[in-house]
């Protein structure tokens, strides 16, 4: 009877190792693709941050010391450099670093991210906006 039970063992070790090692695997995974997701939010949540920062700093510098009549729009001209000047104050508080990591995080270039950071600052710039009645 015991070389029956050590028998059992000698054959169900490698299915136990085998299933051991394909769960501590899966698990890994599991671990790498929720830290990267969780990494990968945070940035988001960072960039969004940024983008209202970048805006209320825009608006306060530079959209509100433009003279103009009460009611009057921005000029096209205006608006591209409020846009240029809302981007670049973006990307200093996200700095090299950060603009590294996101890039690296989503896997695009530069032209990508510029344009990432211009929707973001764009619909930062429409939630701001009052809405009329």
């Amino acid at each position: 009877m015991e070389e029956f039970g050590w028998r059992a063992l000698e054959i169900a070790a490698p299915i136990v190792a085998a299933v051991l090692i394909w769960a501590l695997g899966m698990l890994a995974k599991w671990i790498s693709t929720k830290t990267q997701n969780e990494r990968i939010r945070s940035l988001i949540e960072t960039v969004r941050d940024a983008a209202a920062t970048a805006v209320s700093a825009t608006q306060q510098a530079f959209v509100s010391g433009l003279a103009r009549p009460c009611g009057e729009k921005l000029t096209d001209e205006q608006k591209a450099e409020a846009l240029a000047r809302a981007l670049a104050a973006c990307k200093a508080v996200l700095g090299t670093k950060g603009l590294d990591a996101l890039k690296t995080a989503i896997g695009v270039g530069q032209a990508e991210l510029d344009a990432y950071l211009t929707a973001q600052i764009e619909d930062q710039v429409g939630q701001n906006k009052p809405v009329k009645p």
